[in-house]
């Protein structure tokens, strides 16, 4: 109640291109706009993805994801979007390896390394763990991953 309309604009383009039926590569990039009370968050992201497929049912995949730096007059920061407000150093960088087997066609398992590396007023984190406790702070994990589908 009492609070106007914020409306929230972006636009992507994206592709992807398979190299000899081995190596899909794929970028996107993102320009999004968050309107605020006090005015609005500028990003504009990256994303680069390489997914080689080596023989079998071995794979590699590897990703790069670059948050840029935040600008516009807003102060007040959305989730892990830190507002600019004339801070800078508000972007990010998330980078991934990870080797995939294929027991079969429905059924998969993945272990990797993903790290994401934080400007110093940033607070970006990882999916699945807890945001940092304060701007500027790096996290990393091995993860694995079982997928079957049904």
């Amino acid at each position: 109640l009492g609070t106007p309309d914020l409306k929230d604009k972006a636009w992507t383009i994206s592709g992807a291109y398979t190299i000899a039926n081995k190596v899909k590569i794929g970028l996107a990039y993102i320009d999004a706009d968050y309107e605020q009370q006090d005015g609005d968050i500028k990003k504009q992201n990256w994303l680069v993805g390489l997914d080689w497929h080596i023989a079998g049912p071995h794979s590699v995949q590897f990703g790069w994801v670059n948050a840029g730096k935040s600008k516009g007059s807003s102060v007040t920061s959305i989730s892990d979007i830190t507002a600019n407000a004339g801070l800078g150093g508000t972007g990010a960088d998330w980078y991934t390896i990870s080797y995939q087997y294929n027991f079969s066609k429905r059924t998969s398992a993945r272990i990797g390394y993903v790290a994401v590396n934080n400007d110093s007023n940033a607070s970006y984190a990882l999916g699945g763990l807890r945001a940092p406790t304060s701007a500027g702070v790096d996290q990393s994990a091995v993860v694995l991953y079982l997928q079957h589908n049904f």
